[in-house]
C-alpha cells in the first residue's frame, strides 16, 4: 500500500504536537508547527492541480 507523503507529514505533526505537551521543551512544538505548515503547502498545491485539471477539461 502506497501512503502519500502528506499523510506521513501530518502524522509527524500530530506526534510532535503531543510530544510538545508531554515534555518541557519548545523544540517539538516548533517541529509540529513546521510540519503543519508543510502539510498545508502540499494541500494547497494539490488543490491548484485539481482546479487546473477541472478548468482544462
Amino acid at each position: 500500500m502506497k501512503l502519500p507523503v502528506k499523510y506521513i507529514i501530518l502524522g509527524f505533526a500530530f506526534i510532535a504536537g503531543i510530544a510538545a505537551f508531554s515534555v518541557n521543551n519548545i523544540a517539538p512544538g516548533i517541529a509540529s508547527a513546521g510540519a503543519f505548515i508543510g502539510y498545508a503547502l502540499i494541500e494547497i498545491q494539490d488543490l491548484k492541480i485539481i482546479n487546473q485539471e477541472d478548468n482544462e477539461g
